[in-house]
């Protein structure tokens, strides 16, 4: 069986439109339910900036045990947005997210 991070499963609520602020106003009185609401908001930020013609992203180690940094380029307007991903949200962004098919998006090799 693989072992998942627990925020996962609610990145995958919140993908589904299963859980909102309104409907479960309790949940998201946990701080880890804001945070990861907060990380799914710019997940969906980032698959829209690369839906934009002439943007490139690129998965790389920022050195940071346990993330990775996605940085979005649009060279002809000078734009570079840099974003520190836990490797848990990476996949999913990958799977769900990520706009397909992405020949320039190479996920680096994973850690030991």
């Amino acid at each position: 069986m693989t072992r998942t991070h627990p925020h996962v499963e609610l990145l995958h609520e919140f993908h589904r439109g299963g859980l909102s602020r309104n409907r479960a106003f309790e949940r998201f009185q946990d701080p880890a339910v804001r945070r990861t609401w907060r990380l799914y908001r710019t997940l969906r930020s980032l698959a829209r900036d690369l839906a934009e013609p002439g943007t490139r992203v690129r998965v790389r180690d920022h050195g940071n045990p346990g993330g990775r940094a996605l940085v979005v380029e649009r060279p002809r307007h000078r734009y570079r947005r840099v974003v520190l991903v836990p490797d848990w949200a990476l996949g999913f962004w990958l799977t769900h997210l990520a706009p397909s098919p992405r020949t320039d998006l190479k996920s680096p090799a994973p850690r030991p």
